[in-house]
């Protein structure tokens, strides 16, 4: 990466690569370009399909989120899109790293089946009383 950012994290000893995969998964999965990328495709992108998709190890987290905000800031700087501010937000700060080693551990277990927060996977009696009070 040739602009300031990614000589900045370059010059960290920071190995640069990651965003090709946000860009390609996005397109794959969101069916959206890196221009067009919303701040919840990105989400989407980051924290649920490169864990999924890639060999990530939890101790890579760090990196791949310095990495996609100084793309994000790169894009905002350099070609004014109208979403890098958004998706920047959801990378700022220590929260979307720790976010994004339990995602990486979570696929890493199976998890790619069952999102935590998204469902529950039920067996034995706690399905039945679960289909029970559903259909009540």
């Amino acid at each position: 990466m040739e602009s300031p950012e990614g000589k900045a994290l370059q010059a960290e000893g920071v190995e640069l690569g990651s965003v090709a995969s946000v860009i390609h998964y996005g397109l794959r999965y969101e069916d959206v370009t890196i221009a067009d990328m919303t701040d919840e495709q990105f989400d989407i992108v980051l924290f649920e399909v490169i864990p999924r998709k890639m060999m990530v190890q939890p101790d890579e987290a760090a990196e791949i989120v310095r990495e996609a905000l100084a793309f994000w800031a790169f894009l905002g700087r350099e070609y004014g899109l109208e979403h890098p501010a958004s998706c920047a937000a959801i990378v700022a700060g220590d929260r979307a790293v720790t976010r994004l080693q339990v995602s990486v551990r979570w696929s890493a277990v199976g998890g790619g089946q069952i999102w935590p927060g998204r469902c529950v996977q039920l067996t034995g009696a706690a399905a039945g009383s679960a289909t029970a009070a559903a259909a009540a």
